[in-house]
């Protein structure tokens, strides 16, 4: 009886993949959940808030518009001062050809034409920038746009305390003052007394006998 052919191993074909013989890894352990916070302990400070933005956009917005508006009124007010310097210039030379206008002599005919039509031509540009005399013979003393420099007495038709002499003009501009008005008031004559507040009158009359 003849045994049983065994079949021979064969030796493994280095051309082939080794197969595959490691273990699959073992999953992560999953994390442990965070224990909580424990409470704030009494009088700790509280914790801090998280910032309100739209809170903080609305604020920044806000002040940025009063910046705005600040910038805005100086940069106005930058001009009508300077407006006002250069309206101060031209009355101070207005005031200047009036004065040598007024010293020149009879026979200066065309110098004092010439000048004349130069002082117009000034008041005009000065009335169409807004530029209004303040002071006038009789008118009312104010504190707020005139300045009384002294007292004369008072002249035919003009009221005690009231305006009598003007010693240089005053001008308002379309910012506001530009000068303010030297003036004389009249004063009472002498020997008189000042005009005070009315006293009140006794109305009571006499008893009947």
């Amino acid at each position: 009886m003849t045994p049983p052919k065994t079949k021979a191993k064969s030796s493994p074909d280095p051309t082939e993949p080794a197969p595959d013989t490691e273990e699959p890894a073992p999953p992560a352990p999953e994390a442990e959940a965070a224990p909580p916070s424990p409470p704030p302990a009494p009088g700790a400070p509280a914790p801090p808030e998280a910032p309100d933005w739209e809170r903080n956009y609305r604020y920044l917005l806000a002040d940025f518009d009063n910046f705005r508006k600040r910038v805005e009124r100086e940069r106005e007010q930058a001009v009508r001062n300077a407006q006002g310097r250069l309206l101060l210039r031209i009355i101070d030379l207005h005031e200047g050809i009036e004065r040598v206008t007024a010293t020149l002599p009879r026979e200066a005919t065309p110098i004092r034409e010439g000048l004349s039509l130069l002082i117009k031509n000034l008041d005009a540009l000065l009335r169409d920038e807004g530029v209004e005399p303040l002071a006038q013979v009789g008118g009312v003393f104010s504190l707020e746009t005139h300045e009384a420099v002294g007292s004369v007495p008072a002249p035919s038709g003009v009221a005690e305390g009231r305006i009598a002499l003007i010693v240089q003009q005053g001008y308002r501009g379309p910012g506001g003052l530009l000068r303010p008005a030297k003036v004389l008031l009249a004063a009472a004559p002498a020997g008189t007394e000042p005009a005070g507040p009315d006293e009140p009158k006794d109305d009571t009359s006499a008893t009947d006998e």
